[in-house]
């Protein structure tokens, strides 16, 4: 799925925050010398900031000496590219760094934009609201988001959720499958009949 980016200047960045929406990734490139604020400062608050700190940053900067690159990169850069710097190496730069922090985002949660989830907090967001989910719905969920696009038979959510038998009722799976489908969205979650359920990203 596509999604909106803004590329947000360091001056710019705090006005901007606010209007961001759950479907937007932000992007930020800090200038290290800023008319109000260096960049090295801003790079530092943003990181420090639960609502800022997963944004990727890449200094731009006349500074090019490795004191100052290690200085950005230690104080939470992504990357540093330095003055001049042709157009075809920028969009290189910003794409590296997309890739690389999709991929540090699949490990430590989930995100499609309309979904997210912080696997490390055990939260759940749902258009940018969370979502309370009782611990047997969110093993679930999270089981289905593991094996998502595959059918995840009744069997064996019992067996690795609640860690029953092949006899128990599966009646509990039916349940806790409707609440999820309430609290997140019924289209998400996929019946398949006489198998068991799958989990459809949008």
């Amino acid at each position: 799925m596509h999604l909106p980016t803004h590329i947000l200047s360091g001056w710019c960045l705090g006005s901007l925050l606010p209007r961001s929406t759950p479907r937007q990734r932000l992007f930020c490139m800090l200038a290290a010398s800023l008319p109000d604020l260096d960049g090295l400062t801003i790079c530092r608050e943003l990181r420090r900031d639960p609502a800022t700190k997963a944004i990727p940053i890449l200094m731009l900067t006349a500074r090019g000496s490795e004191r100052d690159r290690v200085t950005g990169l230690e104080l939470g850069a992504d990357d540093y590219l330095t003055k001049p710097f042709s157009m075809r190496e920028l969009v290189a730069r910003v794409g590296a760094i997309f890739r690389r922090s999709r991929g540090a985002l699949e490990t430590s949660g989930y995100d499609d934009g309309e979904l997210r989830i912080d696997e490390k907090a055990h939260r759940v967001y749902a258009l940018g609201d969370e979502v309370k989910l009782a611990k047997k719905e969110y093993e679930l969920l999270m089981l289905l988001l593991r094996n998502r696009g595959s059918v995840v038979s009744r069997d064996r959510i019992l067996s690795e959720v609640w860690q029953m038998s092949d006899d128990i009722e599966t009646r509990t799976v039916d349940a806790h499958i409707r609440n999820l489908r309430k609290k997140i969205g019924s289209a998400r979650i996929a019946t398949v009949v006489g198998f068991g359920y799958r989990y459809d990203p949008p």
